[in-house]
Order: C-alpha cells, then structure tokens, then sequence
C-alpha cells in the first residue's frame, strides 16, 4: 500500500501515476461539492506521499527523485510544510462545512 523510497532513484512514474489520479479524484469530489472535491483530490494523495516519505525516510524533491534522508534540515522543513498544509485544508474543509 504504501511505497519505500530508496535514496538516489527516481520516482518520475509515481508522478505520471499520481497527477491522473489527483484529477480523477477532484472530478468525482466535486459532484459531491468543490470542497470534498478539492481534498479528495489533492489532500489524499498528498496525504498518502506524506507518509510514505516518512515511512521510508526520504524526501522526494522537485523533479520526483529521493534526495533528501531522515534528519537532514530540509527533510524535517518539507515534512512539517506538507503536514501543516493537509490540517489547513481539512479544517478549511471542516470550517466550509
């Protein structure tokens, strides 16, 4: 279920598999409503690769490739921006609501 990232590879495909997913995702949450839309879409997946990098304990950088290991300063500042940005969007959600 979840992926391991290993240092130094790419992981280009799980962006090819991912932004698909992301969109199908958006398109069925919102027929149920933009907000539901907008985290089923954007806030599971994100989500999901969340804990996989901290499950395997590196980071994935811009161009989908595993850089960044476990306690490097980067690491711990990307971590912490993706789980403060998912709460924000699930008590925007819960606030719209």
């Amino acid at each position: 279920m979840f992926v391991e990232f290993e240092q130094d590879k790419s992981y280009l495909w799980l962006f090819a598999i991912m932004l698909p997913v992301c969109l199908l995702l958006t398109l069925i949450g919102s027929q149920v409503s933009n907000l539901f839309g907008m985290f089923l879409g954007w806030g599971l997946p994100g989500l999901w690769l969340t804990i996989c990098e901290m499950r395997s304990g590196v980071l994935l950088d811009s161009w989908w490739r595993a850089t960044y290991i476990r306690g490097s300063f980067v690491y711990e500042l990307v971590i912490r921006i993706q789980i403060i940005l998912i709460a924000f969007l699930i008590l925007f959600m819960i606030y719209r609501w």
